[in-house]
Protein backbone atom coordinates (compact mmCIF):
# COMPACT_ATOMS: atom_id res chain seq x y z
CA UNK A 1 0.00 0.00 0.00
CA UNK A 2 1.31 3.46 -0.91
CA UNK A 3 2.33 5.86 1.80
CA UNK A 4 -0.05 8.72 2.55
CA UNK A 5 0.29 12.32 3.61
CA UNK A 6 -0.61 13.13 7.17
CA UNK A 7 -1.36 16.28 9.15
CA UNK A 8 1.14 17.04 11.92
CA UNK A 9 1.86 19.86 14.32
CA UNK A 10 4.64 21.83 12.67
CA UNK A 11 8.01 21.20 14.29
CA UNK A 12 9.44 24.23 16.06
CA UNK A 13 12.80 25.31 14.70
CA UNK A 14 14.46 26.21 11.42
CA UNK A 15 12.38 26.27 8.24
CA UNK A 16 12.89 27.90 4.85
CA UNK A 17 10.45 29.43 2.39
CA UNK A 18 10.84 29.71 -1.37
CA UNK A 19 8.66 30.71 -4.26
CA UNK A 20 10.75 29.03 -6.93
CA UNK A 21 10.05 25.50 -8.15
CA UNK A 22 11.70 22.83 -10.26
CA UNK A 23 14.31 21.83 -7.69
CA UNK A 24 15.55 18.23 -7.69
CA UNK A 25 14.99 15.75 -4.88
CA UNK A 26 18.68 16.05 -3.99
CA UNK A 27 18.17 19.73 -3.10
CA UNK A 28 15.51 18.87 -0.54
CA UNK A 29 17.60 15.99 0.76
CA UNK A 30 20.47 18.44 1.34
CA UNK A 31 18.11 20.77 3.24
CA UNK A 32 17.09 17.90 5.50
CA UNK A 33 20.71 16.89 6.11
CA UNK A 34 21.54 20.53 6.88
CA UNK A 35 19.12 20.49 9.81
CA UNK A 36 16.13 22.21 8.24
CA UNK A 37 12.83 20.83 9.51
CA UNK A 38 10.40 21.96 6.85
CA UNK A 39 9.68 24.17 3.87
CA UNK A 40 7.01 26.69 2.95
CA UNK A 41 6.16 26.25 -0.74
CA UNK A 42 4.17 28.59 -2.97
CA UNK A 43 1.14 26.75 -4.34
CA UNK A 44 0.50 29.60 -6.79
CA UNK A 45 3.76 28.88 -8.66
CA UNK A 46 3.56 26.38 -11.54
CA UNK A 47 5.43 23.15 -10.90
CA UNK A 48 4.90 23.19 -7.14
CA UNK A 49 3.46 19.62 -6.95
CA UNK A 50 6.78 18.06 -7.92
CA UNK A 51 8.58 20.12 -5.27
CA UNK A 52 6.01 19.16 -2.64
CA UNK A 53 6.58 15.49 -3.47
CA UNK A 54 10.37 15.88 -3.39
CA UNK A 55 10.30 17.73 -0.05
CA UNK A 56 8.04 15.13 1.56
CA UNK A 57 10.18 12.32 0.17
CA UNK A 58 13.23 13.90 1.79
CA UNK A 59 11.52 13.78 5.17
CA UNK A 60 10.70 17.48 5.38
CA UNK A 61 7.42 18.89 6.63
CA UNK A 62 5.56 21.13 4.18
CA UNK A 63 3.30 24.14 4.62
CA UNK A 64 1.67 25.79 1.61
CA UNK A 65 1.22 29.49 0.98
CA UNK A 66 -0.44 31.44 -1.82
CA UNK A 67 2.10 33.90 -3.19
CA UNK A 68 1.51 37.64 -3.43
CA UNK A 69 -0.14 39.02 -6.55
CA UNK A 70 -0.87 42.75 -6.53
CA UNK A 71 -3.99 42.67 -8.79
CA UNK A 72 -5.67 40.28 -6.37
CA UNK A 73 -6.60 43.18 -4.07
CA UNK A 74 -8.94 44.70 -6.66
CA UNK A 75 -12.17 43.55 -4.96
CA UNK A 76 -13.65 41.15 -2.46
CA UNK A 77 -14.78 38.94 -5.33
CA UNK A 78 -11.12 38.58 -6.25
CA UNK A 79 -10.48 37.38 -2.70
CA UNK A 80 -12.95 34.57 -3.25
CA UNK A 81 -11.45 33.55 -6.58
CA UNK A 82 -7.99 33.54 -5.05
CA UNK A 83 -9.24 31.42 -2.17
CA UNK A 84 -10.77 28.93 -4.60
CA UNK A 85 -7.44 28.74 -6.42
CA UNK A 86 -5.55 28.14 -3.16
CA UNK A 87 -7.98 25.41 -2.14
CA UNK A 88 -7.71 23.66 -5.49
CA UNK A 89 -3.92 23.88 -5.39
CA UNK A 90 -3.81 22.43 -1.87
CA UNK A 91 -6.19 19.62 -2.68
CA UNK A 92 -4.21 18.77 -5.83
CA UNK A 93 -1.29 17.67 -3.65
CA UNK A 94 -3.53 16.03 -1.02
CA UNK A 95 -2.83 18.71 1.59
CA UNK A 96 -4.74 17.30 4.58
CA UNK A 97 -7.63 19.25 6.02
CA UNK A 98 -6.63 20.94 9.26
CA UNK A 99 -3.29 22.06 7.82
CA UNK A 100 -2.43 25.76 7.85
CA UNK A 101 -2.88 27.40 4.45
CA UNK A 102 -1.08 30.74 4.33
CA UNK A 103 -1.98 33.97 2.54
CA UNK A 104 0.97 36.09 1.44
CA UNK A 105 -0.33 39.57 2.27
CA UNK A 106 2.95 41.47 2.28
CA UNK A 107 2.35 45.16 2.12
CA UNK A 108 -0.91 47.01 1.63
CA UNK A 109 -2.06 48.40 -1.72
CA UNK A 110 -1.77 52.19 -1.93
CA UNK A 111 -5.03 53.90 -0.98
CA UNK A 112 -6.68 50.75 0.41
CA UNK A 113 -8.44 51.42 3.72
CA UNK A 114 -7.89 49.25 6.75
CA UNK A 115 -11.53 48.09 6.63
CA UNK A 116 -11.38 47.15 2.95
CA UNK A 117 -8.18 45.20 3.59
CA UNK A 118 -9.71 43.42 6.57
CA UNK A 119 -12.83 42.58 4.54
CA UNK A 120 -10.65 41.12 1.76
CA UNK A 121 -8.66 38.93 4.16
CA UNK A 122 -11.84 37.81 5.90
CA UNK A 123 -13.45 36.79 2.61
CA UNK A 124 -10.36 34.76 1.68
CA UNK A 125 -9.85 33.13 5.07
CA UNK A 126 -13.53 32.35 5.70
CA UNK A 127 -13.66 30.32 2.49
CA UNK A 128 -10.38 28.60 3.35
CA UNK A 129 -11.76 27.63 6.75
CA UNK A 130 -15.08 26.45 5.31
CA UNK A 131 -13.37 23.51 3.56
CA UNK A 132 -11.34 22.57 6.62
CA UNK A 133 -8.04 24.43 6.25
CA UNK A 134 -6.71 26.68 9.01
CA UNK A 135 -6.09 30.23 7.81
CA UNK A 136 -2.68 31.81 8.27
CA UNK A 137 -1.32 35.16 7.08
CA UNK A 138 2.15 36.42 6.19
CA UNK A 139 2.62 40.10 7.03
CA UNK A 140 5.43 42.36 5.88
CA UNK A 141 5.39 46.11 5.39
CA UNK A 142 3.04 48.86 6.53
CA UNK A 143 -0.61 48.31 7.41
CA UNK A 144 -3.34 50.78 8.33
CA UNK A 145 -4.93 48.09 10.47
CA UNK A 146 -3.88 48.27 14.12
CA UNK A 147 -2.29 45.47 16.13
CA UNK A 148 -5.64 44.92 17.83
CA UNK A 149 -7.50 44.77 14.49
CA UNK A 150 -5.00 42.29 13.07
CA UNK A 151 -6.14 39.91 15.79
CA UNK A 152 -9.70 40.78 16.80
CA UNK A 153 -11.00 41.70 13.32
CA UNK A 154 -9.65 38.63 11.51
CA UNK A 155 -11.67 35.80 13.10
CA UNK A 156 -10.72 33.21 10.48
CA UNK A 157 -6.97 33.78 10.73
CA UNK A 158 -5.46 31.50 13.37
CA UNK A 159 -1.73 31.86 12.70
CA UNK A 160 0.54 34.80 11.92
CA UNK A 161 3.88 34.91 10.10
CA UNK A 162 6.09 37.94 10.66
CA UNK A 163 8.02 39.01 7.56
CA UNK A 164 11.43 40.63 7.70
CA UNK A 165 9.96 44.11 7.33
CA UNK A 166 7.03 43.80 9.71
CA UNK A 167 7.54 45.77 12.93
CA UNK A 168 3.92 45.84 14.11
CA UNK A 169 2.93 43.13 16.57
CA UNK A 170 -0.30 41.14 16.50
CA UNK A 171 -2.29 41.72 19.65
CA UNK A 172 -2.92 38.77 22.00
CA UNK A 173 -1.65 35.98 19.71
CA UNK A 174 1.62 37.32 18.29
CA UNK A 175 3.55 35.38 15.65
CA UNK A 176 4.12 31.66 15.23
CA UNK A 177 6.61 32.14 12.37
CA UNK A 178 9.31 34.79 12.05
CA UNK A 179 11.31 35.40 8.90
CA UNK A 180 14.90 35.88 10.01
CA UNK A 181 16.77 36.40 6.73
CA UNK A 182 16.05 36.59 3.01
CA UNK A 183 17.85 35.44 -0.13
CA UNK A 184 20.22 32.98 1.50
CA UNK A 185 22.00 30.76 -1.02
CA UNK A 186 21.60 27.14 0.06
CA UNK A 187 22.87 24.50 -2.35
CA UNK A 188 22.52 26.88 -5.28
CA UNK A 189 18.98 28.07 -4.51
CA UNK A 190 17.92 31.37 -2.91
CA UNK A 191 15.72 30.74 0.12
CA UNK A 192 14.47 32.74 3.09
CA UNK A 193 15.19 31.56 6.63
CA UNK A 194 12.29 31.23 9.06
CA UNK A 195 11.79 30.15 12.64
CA UNK A 196 8.63 28.29 13.63
CA UNK A 197 7.74 28.73 17.31
CA UNK A 198 4.77 28.65 19.65
CA UNK A 199 2.79 31.87 19.61
CA UNK A 200 1.61 33.83 22.65
CA UNK A 201 -1.38 31.48 22.97
CA UNK A 202 0.99 28.49 23.05
CA UNK A 203 -0.05 27.17 19.66
CA UNK A 204 1.83 26.04 16.54
CA UNK A 205 0.67 25.86 12.92
CA UNK A 206 -0.09 22.51 11.30
CA UNK A 207 1.82 21.00 8.38
CA UNK A 208 1.87 18.08 5.97
CA UNK A 209 4.31 15.20 6.32
CA UNK A 210 4.74 11.85 4.69
CA UNK A 211 3.28 9.11 6.86
CA UNK A 212 5.99 6.70 8.00
CA UNK A 213 3.68 3.78 7.27
CA UNK A 214 0.03 3.23 6.40
CA UNK A 215 -2.14 3.27 9.51
CA UNK A 216 -5.10 0.90 9.59
CA UNK A 217 -8.29 2.70 10.45
CA UNK A 218 -6.92 6.20 9.87
CA UNK A 219 -9.32 8.22 7.72
CA UNK A 220 -8.17 9.50 4.36
CA UNK A 221 -7.73 13.20 3.72
CA UNK A 222 -10.95 13.20 1.68
CA UNK A 223 -14.35 13.48 3.32
CA UNK A 224 -15.88 10.06 4.11
CA UNK A 225 -19.19 9.33 2.42
CA UNK A 226 -20.94 8.35 5.64
CA UNK A 227 -20.76 9.31 9.28
CA UNK A 228 -18.91 12.26 10.79
CA UNK A 229 -16.29 13.68 8.41
CA UNK A 230 -12.71 14.62 9.26
CA UNK A 231 -13.52 18.02 7.75
CA UNK A 232 -16.29 18.50 10.31
CA UNK A 233 -13.87 17.81 13.12
CA UNK A 234 -11.44 20.31 11.66
CA UNK A 235 -14.18 22.89 11.31
CA UNK A 236 -15.03 22.34 14.98
CA UNK A 237 -11.43 23.14 15.89
CA UNK A 238 -11.47 26.24 13.66
CA UNK A 239 -14.73 27.53 15.10
CA UNK A 240 -13.51 26.98 18.66
CA UNK A 241 -10.29 28.81 17.79
CA UNK A 242 -12.37 31.71 16.47
CA UNK A 243 -14.42 31.73 19.69
CA UNK A 244 -11.16 31.70 21.62
CA UNK A 245 -10.28 35.03 20.04
CA UNK A 246 -13.27 36.68 21.67
CA UNK A 247 -12.22 35.70 25.17
CA UNK A 248 -8.44 35.44 25.11
CA UNK A 249 -7.92 39.11 25.85
CA UNK A 250 -9.77 38.89 29.16
CA UNK A 251 -6.83 37.28 30.90
CA UNK A 252 -8.18 37.38 34.43
CA UNK A 253 -11.92 36.70 34.66
CA UNK A 254 -12.01 34.36 31.65
CA UNK A 255 -8.66 32.61 31.99
CA UNK A 256 -10.31 29.31 32.85
CA UNK A 257 -12.49 29.52 29.74
CA UNK A 258 -9.44 30.27 27.59
CA UNK A 259 -7.59 27.28 29.02
CA UNK A 260 -10.58 25.04 28.38
CA UNK A 261 -10.82 26.26 24.78
CA UNK A 262 -7.11 25.55 24.27
CA UNK A 263 -7.66 22.00 25.45
CA UNK A 264 -10.73 21.58 23.23
CA UNK A 265 -8.88 22.81 20.13
CA UNK A 266 -6.11 20.30 20.83
CA UNK A 267 -8.54 17.46 21.45
CA UNK A 268 -10.58 18.21 18.31
CA UNK A 269 -7.47 18.18 16.12
CA UNK A 270 -6.48 14.79 17.51
CA UNK A 271 -9.87 13.18 16.97
CA UNK A 272 -9.91 10.24 14.58
CA UNK A 273 -12.82 8.47 13.02
CA UNK A 274 -13.70 4.83 13.80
Amino acid sequence: MAQQNQRVTASAGWWVDLGSTGHPATFYAHLKQYGILGVFLDCATPGYPEDVSAALGAGLQVQLFQGYWDPMWASTSTALSRAHSAIQAAQAVHYPTGCTLWLDAEGMPSGMSAQNWLDWVNAWSKLINSVGYSGGIYLAGTYAASSEQLYANLPYIHHYWQGMHMSKNVDTRGYTVTQDAVDINLFGVLVDKDTVKVDQLHQLPTAMALASAPTTGTPSTSTPSTGTSSTSLTLLASEVASLQKTVAGHTQSLQQITDALDALVTAAKKMTLP
